[in-house]
């Protein structure tokens, strides 16, 4: 299986750029430890509202047609 981001294309590429602002520090250790809680908070509502929601819906969609092939 192979994601075809096309039809989504503008909602992954602000995932994208929302992943390069909280999901690298989150996942490399660029926060203090007391940051985080509030970090994950904004980096989920940052993702929802750069169209994640329609990314995975579209995801699954594809990864459903491929299988029933």
């Amino acid at each position: 299986f192979r994601f075809d981001k096309t039809p989504v294309e503008a909602q992954f590429t602000a995932c994208q750029n929302v992943y390069e602002t909280y999901g690298f520090p989150l996942e490399n250790g660029g926060l203090a430890s007391s940051d985080i809680e509030s970090t994950i908070e904004a980096y989920q509502t940052a993702l929802d509202e750069a169209g994640y929601q329609d990314v995975l819906a579209e995801a699954q969609s594809q990864y459903e047609a491929w299988k029933a092939e």
